[in-house]
């Protein structure tokens, strides 16, 4: 895919590789084919993939499971591919990886917050899936021994920790997932944690998001910095890559020249 795609959605691509996440649409025929493979059992209930449904119960295209490669192996790849077109490509996406994602929601909001502001990011240092181990106070709240940030950020001496949590409506539009993530939510406040529960919108509309950024930047204890305006075209150009109907991502597409 290198050659083909831009450096944005290499690195899409990447995250959905080695994330936990996958979207595919099966045709009609293919879903038809499927269901009587577990009808026979030629295959197991999902062979490990379980379809997301939205609220209404049906069918949509994010599939949850393993990721298919780890990131080690991209880097041992990595080490073999000088001289091939496309390698510098893909070295570029490979080190801008920021952990595992579990939805195209997150890498989108990752890449927007952690990519280097040349590219249209905010720069950020961001770890995703972040594990915490939690206290017997949190486990009272939470009832788990550990919990995992989809976008973490490491607290300092001018700042706490901060957690942000991706919120798709399709995951957490209803009454029980609403008080776990409630009940999660205090568990990681009684840690000292700062939890800050985002949603889709607030990200892809560019009013929201300047909101999105104040805020971060009350939480960090320092505004973010303005953008110039050679930052604010890059940031458009990474949205116009970032918030596409992720089901093409894969499709190749004419690449152009962006600085390092």
């Amino acid at each position: 895919m290198a050659p083909s795609l831009s450096r944005t959605q290499l690195l899409m691509a990447m995250y959905e590789l080695c994330g936990e996440f996958a979207v595919f649409r099966p045709s009609d025929r293919a879903e038809r084919i499927l269901q009587e493979a577990y009808r026979q059992g030629m295959i197991p209930l999902g062979a490990g993939w379980v379809r997301v449904k939205d609220t209404r119960g049906r069918k949509t295209s994010l599939w949850r499971r393993d990721p298919l490669v780890e990131k080690h192996e991209l880097e041992q790849f990595a080490q073999n591919i000088n001289g091939f077109d496309g390698a510098k490509k893909f070295r570029w996406a490979l080190e801008r990886m920021t952990g595992i994602c579990a939805s195209p929601f997150e890498v989108q909001a990752s890449m927007l917050l952690g990519l280097g502001r040349r590219v249209g990011g905010e720069g950020l240092p961001i770890k995703n899936n972040h594990r915490l181990a939690l206290t017997k106070l949190a486990r009272n709240l939470y009832r788990y021994e550990h919990c995992y940030a989809d976008i973490f950020i490491e607290g300092t001496e001018v700042h706490p920790a901060i957690d942000i949590e991706c919120q798709g409506s399709s995951v957490h539009d209803s009454e029980a997932a609403s008080i776990s993530d409630s009940d999660r939510a205090a568990a990681l406040e009684s840690l000292g944690i700062q939890v800050l529960p985002l949603t889709y919108r607030q990200f892809v509309d560019e009013e929201s998001y300047e909101a999105v950024r104040a805020l971060l930047g009350k939480k960090l204890n320092r505004p973010l910095k303005a953008k110039t305006p050679a930052q604010k075209r890059a940031e458009q150009k990474l949205r116009a890559e970032l918030f596409i109907n992720w089901e093409t991502l894969a499709q190749p597409i004419a690449c152009s020249k962006t600085p390092r």
